[in-house]
């Protein structure tokens, strides 16, 4: 299907393998000798003159782009426009590493720069500003090495305007419908409930936020099912940090500011998970980062009193305890090469995660004896991927043991590409469908729950992604959140509630994307999930539930694309869709929500915009 362009009156064929266009005046080529205001560009079509083979492939423009199977071969070669001093040069590729050259006109070509990510899915690379004399008469891409079988090239752009980006300017290209359907009458598992849309408690434990209105009514309006309690700080002396609990003079529990703090942030609607991250200062006399052998017993009992404190004396009720927090980098993967994956690097020295096992399973035996109504489980394992690990921590905890977490982050670097960030949350979903089969598996007659505790874009703050905390957090979420809840998983707690780096607020209770994601799921995404097929998910994931007590079915369309897209969804399956209804979106430019009419025919068309999730409640 040939390229459209929204939002004015579409171009007509132009019979052209290249064309400008500016955004004050959608006209012909002429539109290069106009002001040096206005952002005139050329681009150019792969196909045009192919290199290599033409593939077909509806997230190209144009619904084509070219691959080579070689290395170092060439993509593209495009003439420079016969006006314009100096060009920005932009390519649209995928799955390979591609390098920029520029040719004299007698042929010579001159390397001027590599772009070395290997996007997922199409995306536009900047190669830089060059004047005519440096680019010569020509320009050519070439693909480096270890391209993918579907890496390739699918446009180039050659930008007179330096502000010119094409992710904005061209997102309104697209190409043939994502086909969705939908059958609502057909299960498609486990029901998702309040319990799969969860959240870290950050600032749980900190007395101004368990005060606070604004934090409280935010908590409110993301409304979780359960929340997770957690700061590593939990475990320091009360008056050397706002979050702790610990009286370092007396080697106790703060009991004045736990009953204090917890019955205010307790006693809400949502179930509590109360995350033990790790012991005192004193329990480590040696400062070894591990438990001292003659501490366990001590901890077990120190732990033990903690329910007794907040259950019994206080009478908070929280029914769900997590021992430890992350203890796997310290107890097994440092013993390991490749990460954690690869064998012992010192024969002569196991790891200790047996220690771990025996840790977990004397403080759940204690803790129970104070409150048998709790349920206990861990090990809130940093990773996701190290099954054999998993499976060693269950089978030797299987009798205490009555859920068990992990945890799953994205990427270390601020740098990778937004479509490399989206496919970790399917991976997420697929790891947590390993554990929860491993589960069935190992307790064929008890079911044992899979939670996600922990899952965002950077596993470091020290990126500072700004992923995290815009619409692109909102886009994350919402694939863990559908990919979890497809797995099987009980839970998936996004971190955080409130900070600077992470939160679904910020440091003033201002409520960023992923605020407004968490309570759309919260609000409609409860219930029956339906049966729904895309026809490629790389580029738009659909969702579908229905909600049987409200009589309310919902269909969330996720854009994980930075261009926009067009949905033409076959809806079937129980009463017909009603004349109008509401659809919610997240988008660059923040939440609307507005009231539309439903075509009568049952399949419905929406366009998406980039980066985006559109929920339309029926």
């Amino acid at each position: 299907m040939g390229k459209q362009v929204i939002k004015r009156s579409a171009l007509s064929a132009l019979g052209v393998s290249a064309f400008c266009l500016s955004p004050t005046l959608l006209s012909s080529c002429s539109a290069q000798t106009s002001s040096p205001a206005a952002a005139v560009y050329r681009l150019i079509e792969a196909e045009s003159d192919a290199r290599g083979e033409i593939r077909l492939d509806r997230a190209a423009l144009g619904g084509k782009y070219v691959h080579v199977t070689g290395n170092y071969q060439p993509l593209l070669f495009a003439d420079l426009p016969k006006t314009g001093d100096s060009f920005t040069v932009w390519a649209r590729v995928r799955g390979a590493a591609t390098q920029l050259k520029g040719i004299a006109a007698g042929g010579a070509q001159k390397e001027l720069k590599w772009s070395y990510g290997k996007p997922s899915s199409f995306e536009w690379v900047c190669y830089g500003r060059y004047d005519r004399t440096v680019l010569g008469s020509r320009v050519l891409v070439i693909q480096g090495a270890g391209g993918d079988t579907a890496s390739g090239i699918d446009a180039l752009v050659l930008a007179s305007d330096p502000a010119f980006d094409p992710n904005a300017a061209l997102s309104t290209v697209i190409t043939s419908p994502v086909m969705v359907t939908v059958d609502w009458a057909k299960s498609a598992g486990t029901p998702a409930t309040r319990f799969s849309y969860a959240l870290n408690l950050y600032r749980g434990t900190d007395e101004k936020n368990a005060r606070s209105a604004e934090y409280r009514a935010n908590l409110e309006y993301m409304d979780p099912g359960i929340v997770r309690i957690h700061n590593a700080g939990k475990m320091r002396d009360s008056k050397k940090t706002r979050e702790g609990i610990i009286d370092e003079a007396k080697h106790d529990w703060d009991r004045a500011k736990i009953k204090q703090i917890l019955p205010l942030q307790l006693n809400q609607r949502p179930a509590v998970l109360m995350n033990i991250p790790g012991w005192p200062d004193w329990m480590d006399a040696d400062k070894d980062g591990f438990l001292d052998r003659d501490q366990f017993d001590n901890y077990a009992k120190m732990m033990a009193d903690l329910v007794r404190i907040v259950n019994v004396e206080n009478r908070c009720r929280v029914r769900y305890w997590e021992i430890t927090n992350e203890l796997d980098g310290r107890y097994f993967t440092n013993f390991y090469a490749g990460g954690g994956s690869g064998s012992l690097k010192d024969a002569a020295r196991p790891d200790r995660w047996d220690e771990v096992i025996e840790i977990y399973n004397k403080c759940a035996a204690a803790m129970k004896k104070v409150d048998p109504t709790i349920q206990t489980g861990g090990p809130a394992a940093a990773r996701p991927d190290l099954h054999s690990m998993h499976e060693r921590f269950i089978r030797g905890t299987l009798t205490n043991l009555d859920f068990f977490s992990m945890h799953a982050y994205a990427s270390g670097n601020a740098g990778d590409s937004d479509s490399s960030v989206y496919d970790k949350a399917p991976l997420m979903g697929r790891f947590s469908h390993e554990v929860v089969e491993m589960l069935k598996r190992l307790s064929p007659d008890r079911a044992i729950p899979m939670m996600l505790g922990e899952y965002n874009i950077s596993w470091t703050w020290q990126t500072r992604d700004p992923r995290m905390t815009n619409h692109k957090s909102g886009v994350f979420d919402a694939l863990v959140m559908v990919s979890t809840a497809e797995a099987g998983a009980f839970s998936a707690q996004a971190w955080n509630e409130k900070d600077g780096i992470y939160g679904k607020t910020d440091d003033a209770d201002k409520r960023r994307p992923g605020a407004d994601v968490l309570h759309l799921f919260n609000t409609y995404l409860v219930g029956n999930r339906a049966v729904t097929t895309t026809s490629d998910e790389k580029a738009v994931v659909g969702y579908a539930v229905v909600d049987v007590t409200k009589r309310r079915r919902s269909l969330l369309l996720i854009n994980r694309t930075s261009t926009l897209q067009t949905v033409s969804a076959t809806l079937s399956g129980g009463t017909p869709p009603p004349e109008t209804i509401t659809r919610n979106q997240i988008a660059a430019d923040g939440m609307t929500a507005k009231t539309e009419a439903m075509p009568k025919s049952g399949v419905g068309e929406w366009k998406l915009p980039p980066d985006s999730i559109t929920l339309l409640v029926f």
